[in-house]
C-alpha cells in the first residue's frame, strides 16, 4: 500500500491561512510507493468540487461545517515513500513506512513546504498508525493517527511550532486520483 494507503499521503497542496501560500503531505504502501494501490470511493476527479461544496477556497480560510478556526489545505506529492519490511515477507504488521516529501498549495501549483514522518503497519492490508510534521512558512504542524489503505483518514493535530505553536484540531487526509498525491486539510481550532 502507499503511504496514503499506509498513512496519509505524500502528495499535498498547501494553501495557508493568514494569506500565506505554502505546500505540504500523507499515506503509504508496503512496496515503497504508499499511494499506488489506494482505491477510495473518493478517487474520482471530484476533489475540487468537494472543496467548493465544503467551502474550502484557495486562501485556505474555512470556518464552515462545524469547524471553528482556521483551515489550511496542502497537497503532498508522495515521491520518497519507502517501506522497510521488518517481519514476515510482504505486507505485515510492524513494517515501517518513512517519507519526506514536498507539499504544494491548494491549487497544486506552487511548492509551499515539505513533510516528513513515519507510519507503522498495525493491520496488514488495512491501516497504519502514523506521525509526521508538515513544515510550512512560519512554523510546523505535527499530526498523529491512523492512515487507512482504502478510505480517507482523520488525524489529530498534536502541536506545532512558530505561528502554529498552540495548534490543536484535526487534519483530513484524502487520496487524490493517481495514488501519488494527497490532500491534507488542517482544521486548526481557535
Amino acid at each position: 500500500m502507499t503511504k496514503r494507503q499506509a498513512l496519509a499521503g505524500a502528495a499535498l497542496a498547501v494553501t495557508m491561512f493568514v494569506g500565506l501560500a505554502a505546500p505540504a503531505s500523507a499515506h503509504g504502501r508496503h512496496d515503497g510507493n504508499r499511494h499506488s494501490e489506494h482505491h477510495s470511493d473518493h478517487d474520482s476527479d471530484n476533489h475540487h468540487g468537494r472543496d467548493k461544496k465544503h467551502g474550502h477556497n484557495n486562501d485556505g480560510d474555512n470556518n464552515d461545517h462545524g469547524h471553528h478556526g482556521k483551515a489550511i489545505t496542502v497537497i503532498e506529492h508522495a515521491t520518497s515513500d519507502t517501506t522497510t519490511d521488518t517481519g514476515a515477507t510482504g505486507d505485515s504488521v510492524g513494517d515501517i513506512l518513512t517519507f519526506a516529501n514536498d507539499v504544494f498549495d491548494a491549487a497544486n501549483a506552487t511548492k509551499a513546504g515539505t513533510d516528513q514522518g513515519y507510519c507503522v503497519r498495525v493491520v496488514a492490508g488495512t491501516s497504519y498508525e502514523c506521525t509526521w510534521t508538515t513544515l510550512l512558512p512560519g512554523g510546523q504542524i505535527v499530526v498523529a493517527g491512523p492512515f487507512y489503505d482504502a478510505k480517507d483518514s482523520t488525524m489529530a493535530i498534536t502541536g506545532g511550532t512558530g505561528r502554529y505553536r498552540d495548534a490543536r484540531g484535526t487534519m483530513e487526509l484524502h487520496a487524490r486520483p493517481g495514488g501519488t498525491e494527497f490532500a491534507f486539510v488542517f482544521h486548526i481550532d481557535d
